[in-house]
């Protein structure tokens, strides 16, 4: 993830995270306020913050196929089932938006070649895609790289 998508998405998190904690230190000459709670505060929303950003990385996986037509079908309906809808086919990409439009979701995004496909999807769903057999998104990979 680039310096500067980076530090936007930081942002985008930590201040709605350290808000209160931002209203806490401009009201502080209205009514006495600890002030280790604050520092207490903006080190929780930092940290907080972080871990969530360096989540939403994309992690990028290789998937051989033999159809092209049926696995973009099930492809399409296997990532439905995530809570992503088809937002555009162009050629070689075709991108995948959530139904739900929440406040750091990320879009999936597959290039298809000729018999492989790249699927660039959020860090998050590396760890259900890397699990064993009987995980849903494991055996949703595995079954496009044997067929």
């Amino acid at each position: 993830m680039p310096i500067k998508v980076f530090l936007k998405t930081y942002l985008k998190i930590f201040l709605p995270i350290a808000s209160p904690f931002i209203i806490l230190t401009l009201s502080r000459s209205l009514f006495p306020v600890s002030h280790d709670l604050i520092i207490y505060g903006y080190c929780f929303s930092s940290l907080i913050s972080l871990f969530l950003t360096a989540n939403l990385r994309d992690v990028r996986f290789i998937v051989k196929f033999t159809q092209r037509g049926h696995y973009i079908k099930t492809l399409t309906e296997l990532i439905g089932d995530l809570g992503y809808t088809l937002k555009h086919s162009e050629g070689l990409l075709i991108t995948f938006e959530p139904k739900d439009s929440y406040f750091v979701d990320r879009e999936i995004k597959v290039y298809l070649f000729k018999d492989t496909a790249l699927i660039i999807a959020p860090k998050r769903y590396s760890t259900y895609l890397q699990r064993g057999p009987k995980t849903k998104l494991s055996l949703f990979l595995r079954y496009f790289a044997s067929s």
